[in-house]
């Protein structure tokens, strides 16, 4: 990043979907790649971004490019925690720069969540930002089956809670 560069947050846009597909498809292809369901992955964010119901998404832009993006969604009352943090990606050439910081922060602030991911690569990131692994309890699973987070008949689909 030079001086020249800046990096914008703004809440997701339907017109947004193919630029967060890509880099969400990109993100999973290298840190899961058996997590891929490429046409249940594009409508569900084009369902998600036209009509978000309690999801909020947004995206962190560099020079006009999308180069991350942030999911979370609000729980309701009589969970533990009110907010889940369900997708979190940044393009990675543009990783450690804060973005990630930055995103989360536009998405949960200092809110207590659950952060929900397939892969034990963001572990070190959510830790950092307060988050400790948890394991998944009834609550959880209701969850991740609620947000679609995985396909729980799918026995290599796994997915790490974590709570601040």
């Amino acid at each position: 990043m030079n001086n020249h560069d800046r990096f914008y947050l703004r809440p997701a846009a339907r017109v947004d979907a193919e630029a967060i597909y890509q880099l969400h498809t990109d993100i999973l292809r290298e840190t899961t790649p058996q997590n891929i369901h490429p046409h249940d992955t594009y409508d569900h964010l084009v369902e998600l971004l036209t009509d978000p119901g309690a999801s909020s998404i947004w995206v962190g832009e560099c020079n006009n490019e999308i180069v991350g993006y942030v999911r979370s969604d609000a729980l309701g009352a009589g969970r533990k925690r009110m907010l889940a943090l369900t997708w979190l990606g940044v393009r990675s050439a543009d990783r450690r720069r804060g973005y990630g910081t930055k995103l989360l922060t536009a998405a949960i602030g200092d809110m207590p969540a659950y952060a929900f991911t397939p892969s034990a690569q963001v572990t070190p990131f959510l830790n950092k930002n307060g988050f400790e692994s948890i394991k998944n309890d009834d609550e959880t699973r209701a969850i991740i089956h609620e947000l679609h987070l995985a396909d729980t008949a799918e026995p290599h689909c796994h997915v790490m809670t974590f709570w601040r």
